[in-house]
């Protein structure tokens, strides 16, 4: 396609001191009215929350070395080492055969390699967080991979009794509990954190807790504010929650999205000012230009510029520079506020693009492209006219 050869002086806005722009409120407010249609939130709900981890006791424990032991015992007096290893083994039975070379020996057998024979079983030992058990079933000295391995691994589980006592916590918030206060005075009382969290009606995640769409479509199908939930199961944790807020979906007020705003209307105030600046000295040398404006100002020079490009070296993100550069004739100038900073852009050198029949390629893969945005375009619009509303979410 055509190429463009291009001079820009460039300002970036953060060169611009905070301080020499004024942005109100009133201007913030206006910006948003403006742009209403970059702000539409979808419905929302707040919550509190309580988890009440599952975690091994030191009961547990102990009761994890005795199975080991009696599993040992049993392992020794095996017939079938596989058929034993994959019926008590917490992995998949597939991982309770092994066939390994003297260099793959998990340490505990590599350290008495030259005691292993047939039958000998070593352990229980500790490899990260679960527990193992080896028994050499064969060992065929001039193969390839002599170890023939039974392995049995067992994970340090909370017992019935375990979960039953974090259940019996959790269910007591969740029955007794009647308000936030409620909540936050338990909190204290059993060393909880109060966690909070904002959901829309398609999220799978609550805060740190991964795949709580229970928790989720209790917020959006069954709650009001206030409501505290009944005991959720989600993993390794009891979770008691309660409804503090419904955000309903349409444009966002101006405190919800403040912080962006306000930097959006500096950036337009910064590049209010420098123009006027820059436009007071018009038709001189960039150079020169960047020399009257100061610090701040830099050349920048860009050649075999493509129209599909948005990034201008040392400039970063400039779409809108780039565009009206390709709208220029040569030797013209333009002035551009864009993503970064302003621009003055001079057009140096224009090389047209190919003749039109050698982009016929080009131009069914637009075609094919927009045919896309099309269909999706009128499958909204029928979606909207039909007065449609998406409410999957209620029901997974």
């Amino acid at each position: 396609g055509t190429t463009l050869s291009v001079q820009c002086l460039y300002v970036p806005y953060h060169t611009y001191p905070n301080d020499q722009v004024k942005v109100t409120d009133e201007m913030l407010q206006q910006y948003l009215e403006a742009h209403k249609e970059d702000y539409q939130l979808i419905e929302t709900r707040s919550l509190q929350y309580l988890v009440f981890d599952v975690q091994p006791t030191e009961e547990d424990k102990h009761a994890l070395q005795k199975e080991l032991q009696n599993l040992r015992q049993a392992f020794v007096q095996a017939k079938d080492d596989y058929a034993f290893a994959s019926i008590n083994t917490d992995e998949p039975a597939t991982e309770a055969h092994l066939q390994l070379t003297a260099q793959q020996l998990p340490q505990a057998l590599a350290q008495q390699k030259s005691r292993l024979k047939k039958g000998s079983v070593v352990g229980p030992v500790q490899e990260g967080d679960v527990y193992k058990l080896y028994k050499i079933a064969a060992i065929h000295p001039h193969a390839a991979q002599p170890y023939e391995v039974a392995v049995i691994t067992k994970q340090l589980m909370p017992s019935d009794a375990t979960r039953d006592q974090a259940f019996r916590k959790a269910d007591y918030c969740a029955s007794t509990m009647r308000n936030a206060n409620q909540m936050a005075a338990y909190a204290v009382q059993e060393d909880l954190p109060v966690l909070e969290a904002r959901v829309g009606p398609y999220n799978t995640h609550v805060g740190m807790l991964p795949q709580a769409r229970v928790l989720v479509r209790w917020l959006h199908n069954d709650a009001s504010v206030g409501q505290v939930s009944p005991v959720f199961e989600l993993d390794d944790k009891y979770v008691v929650a309660l409804m503090t807020d419904r955000t309903p979906a349409g444009t966002a007020s101006l405190d919800q999205v403040r912080n962006e705003i306000f930097f959006k209307v500096l950036q337009a105030q910064k590049a209010y000012a420098i123009m006027a600046q820059l436009q007071s000295t018009p038709g001189l040398p960039l150079e020169e230009i960047a020399a009257q404006y100061g610090d701040g100002a830099r050349i920048l020079e860009a050649n075999n510029l493509g129209f599909e490009e948005d990034v201008l070296q040392s400039a970063g993100m400039a779409r809108r520079a780039i565009g009206a550069a390709f709208a220029l004739q040569p030797g013209k100038r333009t002035a551009v506020a864009d993503d970064n900073g302003v621009l003055i852009v001079v057009l140096k050198d224009k090389k047209d693009a190919a003749p039109l029949e050698a982009l016929a390629a080009y131009q069914q893969d637009l075609t094919q492209i927009e045919g896309i945005k099309q269909r999706r375009k009128v499958v909204q619009s029928m979606e909207e006219l039909s007065n449609i509303k998406d409410e999957r979410y209620r029901f997974f």
